[in-house]
């Protein structure tokens, strides 16, 4: 999966470069200290089973994949 064919995933990764990570809050995912979705919960979904995004703890985070499709 590329991500120019899935032009909705690269606001939220860049977000998560930016931050360092994403939080979730009702199966949206937001920016630390965010009041805005980022993405909705079927394009969080997507990013998770593409391997672009992992879960530690509360946190999301980049994975290498990720960082590659951001370059």
């Amino acid at each position: 999966m590329e991500a120019a064919s899935k032009p909705g995933m690269l606001r939220p990764l860049r977000h998560a470069q930016l931050y360092g990570y994403l939080i979730e809050r009702d199966g949206l995912l937001f920016h630390p200290g965010g009041d805005r979705p980022l993405c909705g919960f079927y394009t969080a979904r997507r990013m998770l089973k593409a391997h672009w995004l992992k879960k530690v703890g509360s946190r999301y985070e980049l994975t290498p994949e990720a960082l590659q499709q951001l370059r």
